[in-house]
């Protein structure tokens, strides 16, 4: 009984923990690169939990909110209850037993021959105090529960701790939960802003291109280009009929001519003259002017219409010039032949005028089809950066609606084990302590342990105690005869 009352008494509460099948929300940020795999179904959940809750960071969070630490020192070093004054005693008196030890290791420390030991760290003291007798936690075999039993000094005590340990379990599984968010969060915050960076160049770079080559559609450039190419052609193929018309007509002219055996201007004498030359060749350069600049303008524009002026001007003098050479080479020429040479010198402006024409015509349809190549190349190029603009457009949309449903995830209660307290611990302020169990101490220890030690002590006492109690122990021991004996007279008074 002694022992039982001796014994440090404990309160037990209990909260028990329930395990949802809550399914596991798995965070993938780019499901098309990489995914989590699946959790192992073998391992246990609620072993998991066991291993949290004996934690050493989770057991100095409870020493520190309910100041355990100061409740070891209290007992230990100032103890108020008598049963702790009785330990504080016991603990002094081993003291005293073992001071000779500590007394010469003092001196080896004193002599530097030993390390002095470290003060006692009272929190730490406690910390394990707490571990080692207040914490038990179970799960319960083949079943989703979690089993938070404290052993306090009082039941309040107990209680709030059990309580307040489920509760910190929650808040530790939903830490877990989050902290995968929150890694992928930071992670897509700056990988957005990359992205966003990429997309706003991408689009600058296509504005930039078409501003520059002055691009509104490749497709409508490209139509508009191939009709005023189609244009063109057969524009060189009407001259190309009339230039053939016109030589031919020329030679039957010139034939004519021969057979009236008269001198024919042709085109050798012709080409001969400086001021035949010069005329052609700046007929020539209008003409190409001319193409180029209808490509731009209408007719009815008054550049256009300078331009054309000028070009029916030179073929004027053009004309005139050829005029004079023939006549120069045909005086006393009969009407019939001066006819013929008038329509050959006419048929020679003409050919030198379509000549040219054709030239201008041939070299405007090179450009346009260099023009043709230049906006296929073009349409390459746009074609890329409109890609990329809208691979990165793509990218940016995605990454964006993947931060708002981790901003979601990150900021949710909902962790993935799914924990809920079905037992809060509550026990009264006033009731029997759970340790020691008196009956048990008593009657099933106390009790066999006292008749045991009674048989002990009688079997010492004879085996040690060498006291002649009877005559015949005498004569057993000696071999003699006992011839008397003095009787045990008690003293009953006078």
């Amino acid at each position: 009984m002694a022992g039982t009352w001796l014994a440090p008494h404990y309160y037990k509460a209990t909260t028990k923990v329930f395990i949802h099948n809550n399914p596991k929300q798995e965070i993938t940020l780019f499901p098309d690169i990489a995914k989590y795999a699946e959790r192992d179904n073998r391992a246990s959940l609620s072993q998991d939990l066991v291993q949290l809750l004996i934690s050493d960071d989770l057991a100095r969070e409870i020493v520190t909110l309910f100041e355990i630490d100061k409740i070891y020192y209290k007992k230990n070093y100032e103890p108020e209850s008598l049963r702790d004054i009785v330990w504080y005693y016991i603990h002094k008196t081993i003291d005293v037993i073992k001071y000779p030890y500590t007394f010469f290791k003092s001196l080896l420390v004193y002599s530097g021959l030993s390390e002095p030991e470290p003060e006692e760290d009272y929190f730490f003291s406690a910390l394990g105090w707490f571990t080692g007798d207040w914490l038990d936690v179970s799960a319960v075999r083949e079943a989703r529960v979690v089993n938070i039993s404290i052993w306090g000094p009082s039941p309040r005590l107990a209680s709030d701790i059990a309580n307040k340990m489920a509760e910190l379990l929650v808040k530790r599984t939903l830490e877990i939960t989050r902290s995968q968010a929150l890694e992928g969060y930071d992670f897509t915050v700056s990988q957005l802003k990359g992205t966003e960076e990429q997309y706003l160049d991408s689009l600058e770079s296509l504005k930039r291109f078409r501003e520059e080559n002055n691009i509104v559609s490749i497709d409508e450039q490209k139509k508009v280009t191939i009709l005023s190419l189609n244009k063109f052609e057969n524009e060189a193929a009407e001259l190309i009929a009339e230039l053939s018309g016109v030589t031919n007509k020329a030679s039957e002219i010139s034939a004519k001519i021969k057979n009236e055996n008269e001198m024919i201007i042709s085109s050798d004498i012709t080409g001969n003259n400086i001021l035949v030359v010069e005329l052609k060749s700046r007929l020539k350069d209008l003409e190409i002017a001319l193409k180029t600049m209808l490509l731009e303008k209408t007719e009815k524009n008054i550049d256009v219409i300078k331009l054309r002026s000028q070009i029916n001007e030179i073929n004027s003098k053009l004309k005139k010039e050829l005029e004079n050479i023939v006549n120069s080479k045909t005086e006393g020429i009969n009407p019939l032949h001066q006819s013929l040479r008038q329509q050959l010198i006419d048929l020679e402006s003409q050919k030198q005028y379509l000549d040219a024409k054709s030239k201008v015509v041939y070299s405007t349809i090179s450009n346009i089809k260099k023009d043709l190549i230049l906006l296929s190349n073009k349409g390459i190029e746009l074609e890329t950066l409109v890609t990329s603009v809208e691979i990165y457009r793509t990218l940016y949309k995605t990454v964006k609606d993947k931060l708002e449903k981790l901003l979601v995830m990150k900021a949710n209660e909902i962790n993935e084990y799914g924990l809920s307290t079905i037992t809060r611990a509550n026990l009264p302020d006033v009731m029997s302590v759970t340790w020691p169990w008196f009956k048990i101490n008593v009657f099933y220890v106390g009790i066999p342990l006292s008749i045991i030690a009674a048989f002990l002590a009688c079997f010492f006492l004879d085996f040690w105690v060498d006291v002649f109690s009877t005559r015949k122990e005498i004569e057993l021991f000696t071999g003699l005869p006992v011839i008397g004996s003095i009787p045990d007279i008690k003293n009953k008074g006078r």
